[in-house]
């Protein structure tokens, strides 16, 4: 499994710190706004926000959203509701100022500062990294620029090696961790590919700090964040981040369990805190104002940082024209969805994870456009530990892959019952443990991770002839496979 699939999704492995008990579960008290007046969507307002609350309310009773959703309208809010705890163990309810992490929405406030800054004639778009002088070797140095760094055409790798997963809680900087990648070789020639990268933004960050003489955070906040008067929003680490929501990542078995000790320190591609209303000051003034960038930079930023000979005037009136940013990891999920022409903000903030903002935005956007929305689909794991529970281990070996797909499950990987099967391990479940890793082998039979796990399982159990013969299934599916290597040696030392 890739390294920043591991960290970003907080799959559980076995060569992986475990997670904390589930913390038990509280009741939750939910507060609703509906403060604009009738008819300010243009269609049924009572209608549509109604059928909002009907999208939000399974996510509530199945105990996994918990945040802030807005919905506003030529910057009036039209809908608002605030659920669930800031921090479970004291009750401190969640409210529409809490801040909340905010993933890689944080990258747009990056981008915008730096074409702010490019309009003030402080650098140029096409600028390449040499001018910077950051200590890149001289033949990438040359040939990447900050246009390619904004659009994800760099060909740098993402930021997540093995030495950052071992080592990211104490990289707390731009000097941090801008030596991680600075001598790798590129993915592809610059400008060729897209490929996105979480490392090009805090490139970005570095060159903000070069070229001004300040941290990236005084520039932040004089060029954006007080001008826009985004009272609750912060850049800084998390333990410094006051009035905060803590970030909880949603369970297999249903229930919450803390896990702001592992989330990961902010840099200028992701990591800030921000409330929903903060959220919307932003991209109002982004867009719809010449606070921060002109006409010219909006239409490059919307063209995907291309030079575009179209007007401003006509992208923003343009129906197709729907900014998006999502953001995501372990405790966190935030979802902006802006509809440039109808002035619609759709805004989830959610201090729990599996993408639940962005699964909600995307139903409150269908319904806006008057389709149906999809049902509320649980996390794969949470549906497959209730099916366990509820019709034994047989009957789920032999129906799983078929109730799956009944139940709309499509496109999955081997990635959610791996996760499963280890927690259950890890937490004693062991037979369960074993069905869980043995349907995911059948569902992946040309996966070495699912034999390995499997193998992984048995060895703990102590039942080494069993644990044998699937690290060599794993090793004849792919040979290659490190992990199964290392753990076919070991049973064989110790016997």
């Amino acid at each position: 499994m890739p390294a920043n699939a591991l960290l970003r999704a907080g799959w559980v492995t076995k060569s992986m710190e475990s997670l904390a008990q589930a913390l038990r579960v509280f009741a939750l008290v939910p507060v609703v706004m509906l403060l604009a007046p009738q008819g300010a969507l243009g269609r049924d307002h009572a209608e549509f926000l109604e059928r909002v609350d009907r999208i939000v309310e399974p996510y509530i009773e199945a105990n996994w959203f918990t945040g802030t959703i807005a919905l506003y309208q030529s910057d009036r809010i039209i809908y608002q509701r605030s659920h669930g705890y800031a921090d479970i163990v004291s009750g401190q309810p969640i409210t529409a100022d809490t801040k909340i992490r905010i993933g890689s929405i944080n990258k747009h406030y990056t981008a915008a500062l730096t074409l702010r800054l490019i309009q003030h004639g402080v650098f140029e778009l096409d600028d390449p990294l040499a001018k910077f002088d950051l200590g890149f070797p001289d033949e990438i140095a040359q040939k990447i620029t900050v246009r390619h760094l904004l659009s994800h055409r760099s060909g740098f790798e993402d930021l997540f090696t093995e030495e950052y997963i071992n080592h990211y809680q104490s990289l707390k900087t731009i000097d941090d961790k801008l030596p991680l990648l600075l001598n790798r070789p590129l993915r592809f020639e610059p400008g060729t590919e897209q490929h996105y990268s979480n490392y090009g933004y805090i490139v970005l960050g570095a060159i903000v700090e070069r070229t001004t003489g300040k941290s990236f955070k005084q520039v932040l906040e004089a060029e954006i964040l007080r001008p826009i008067g985004a009272h609750h929003t912060d850049y800084a680490l998390t333990d410094e981040v006051k009035d905060k929501a803590l970030s909880y990542t949603y369970t297999w078995a249903g229930r919450k369990q803390d896990v702001t000790h592992r989330l990961e320190n902010l840099t200028p591609d992701g990591g800030m805190y921000a409330s929903a209303s903060d959220l919307v000051k932003f991209y109002s003034a982004l867009y719809y104002s010449d606070t921060l960038i002109n006409d010219r930079m909006k239409a490059i930023m919307m063209s995907g940082y291309a030079d575009t000979a179209r007007p401003w005037s006509e992208i923003a009136s343009d129906p197709k024209s729907i900014r998006l940013a999502y953001g995501g990891g372990p405790g966190v999920s935030a979802a902006v969805e802006l509809h440039l022409r109808d002035r619609l903000f759709v805004v989830v903030l959610a201090n729990t994870d599996a993408l639940v903002a962005e699964k909600i935005s995307q139903r409150i956007t269908a319904a806006f456009r008057g389709d149906d929305p999809p049902p509320m689909q649980l996390p794969m794991s949470v549906f497959a530990y209730g099916y366990l529970k509820e019709v034994g281990d047989a009957a789920f070996l032999s129906e799983i892959e078929s109730t799956l797909r009944t139940e709309g499950y499509e496109g999955f990987s081997d990635r959610p019952f791996n996760r499963l099967g280890l927690e259950l391990l890890r937490l004693g479940e062991k037979d369960r443990a074993i069905t869980v890793l043995s349907a995911n082998c059948a569902l992946f039979p040309d996966r070495a991770n699912t034999f390995d796990s499997l193998a992984y399982a048995y060895a703990e159990m102590g039942k080494t002839e069993l644990a044998v013969k699937y690290y060599e299934q794993a090793l004849r599916v792919d040979p290659t496979f490190e992990s199964a290597k290392d753990g076919l040696r070991e049973l064989t030392q110790e016997n």
